[in-house]
């Protein structure tokens, strides 16, 4: 313990060394998510639109689930070991994804690929908060989650831009993404959660009640009944849940205003770089500005970008929507991260995480749900009108419920 030390720069090698790791993870998602439509409707006749909301739902509800799991084993194992375990769980994907013989195997696959993301993302984000200690915690997250955003952005784009057969760059791209992360992580990577424990040192212990309480006791804590957490929880679901909704529909309502290809290309990729990139800033700044107001103000301004895709129709107006909604997004993405961690004991951070990453990346599974709801019994536009209100309802519970941290 003594020869430990918290921080970036004293953990520089660990830390970077996680970084690329996480954004690993993310490139293999971005391998799949911009053809999966196209790919499945090509191989087994199913449409593009009913492909996509079965890969939301399948993906979000096992990376929801993985992510709430993360946190517990994480508590009784090491760190490094959870990560470990979403590398291995992600072997069998570039055989099913780019092979297999029936539209089931797809799904499985998408199942582990959400496993992968909930199991290696969440462990390598306890990681680098065990490392930055409380000083740096929002860098750390600005950083991470700009990397594995960023990565995830380019490895779309360069698989929605090649031009030879999808099942090798699919088979090809995915094994040598899972390899390289598991070997780095099994060879290279430290266990962190002696960081956590010297962090606590400088903190007060844990009360008996706190260390007894039960894994029931603490998810419904941190989802329902301390309002600051809660509080937190719901926006980072909100936040998914318009992600979600984004994802599948903004194309469609590009193409009813009769955008071209390339533009309609421009405003889907700027929402997801102005979010990757824009971490960089905001992580940094959650280190010196309440995450409230962060919180509070990125997800305002989501509802309102959100409002402006309904109210658009140029390409013009339909850039600033995508614009600004990446600009919420990456002030709202780390200071969730940063809040969680200031709320929860040191010896039960991963948990608490764990339980905010299972409600946050539920948004993804409910997203679809309503979106479908929504599109079916009042019509497209009322999925951007029902989901602003409820991301500007997300705003108003911050303001009024989350203390000043």
């Amino acid at each position: 313990m003594r020869d430990l030390e918290l921080g970036l720069r004293a953990n520089s090698y660990q830390f970077t060394l996680l970084v690329f790791i996480n954004a690993l993870v993310g490139a293999l998602l971005g391998l799949e998510r911009s053809v999966f439509g196209p790919y499945i409707e090509a191989c087994f006749g199913i449409a593009a639109e009913e492909a996509l909301f079965y890969f939301i739902m399948a993906f979000g509800l096992a990376k929801a689930t993985a992510n709430y799991f993360a946190g517990l084993l994480m508590q009784l194992w090491e760190r490094k070991r959870v990560l470990l375990l979403g590398w291995a769980l992600a072997l069998p994907i570039p055989f099913l994804f780019a092979f297999s013989p029936s539209w089931e195997l797809i799904i499985l696959a998408n199942l582990l690929l959400g496993l992968n993301q909930g199991f290696a993302w969440s462990s390598t984000v306890v990681m680098k908060i065990d490392l930055a200690g409380a000083k740096d915690r929002g860098l750390a997250m600005g950083i991470n989650e700009s990397a594995g955003y960023l990565a995830l952005a380019f490895s779309a784009y360069a698989t929605a831009a090649y031009l030879g057969p999808l099942n090798d760059l699919l088979f090809w791209g995915a094994l040598i993404f899972v390899l390289l992360g598991g070997l780095l992580s099994a060879v290279f990577v430290r266990e962190t959660a002696p960081y956590a424990l010297l962090e606590q040192t400088d903190l007060p212990s844990l009360s008996g009640e706190e260390e007894a309480a039960s894994a029931w006791t603490t998810f419904k804590k941190v989802s329902f009944l301390e309002a600051s957490l809660s509080s937190v929880t719901f926006a980072g679901w909100v936040n998914n849940l318009n992600d979600g909704m984004i994802w599948g529909l903004l194309p469609i309502l590009l193409l009813e205003h009769d955008l071209l290809p390339d533009e309609i290309g421009w405003v889907t990729a700027l929402y997801p770089a102005v979010w990757g990139l824009g971490q960089l800033a905001t992580g940094k700044l959650a280190d010196k500005v309440p995450t409230k107001v962060l919180i509070r103000r990125g997800m305002y301004m989501q509802a309102f970008s959100i409002l402006g895709f309904a109210y658009s129709s140029d390409l013009l107006s339909f850039m600033l929507s995508s614009f600004f909604l990446g600009l919420g997004t990456a002030l709202v993405y780390p200071s969730f991260l940063v809040a969680i961690s200031r709320l929860s004991p040191a010896q039960k951070r991963a948990e608490y995480i764990g339980i905010f990453r299972l409600w946050r990346d539920l948004g993804y599974l409910f997203g679809a749900l309503f979106s479908a709801l929504l599109w079916y019994f009042f019509g497209l536009m009322a999925c951007f009108y029902g989901i602003a209100a409820l991301t500007f309802l997300a705003a108003l519970m911050v303001q009024i419920r989350m203390r000043m941290i």
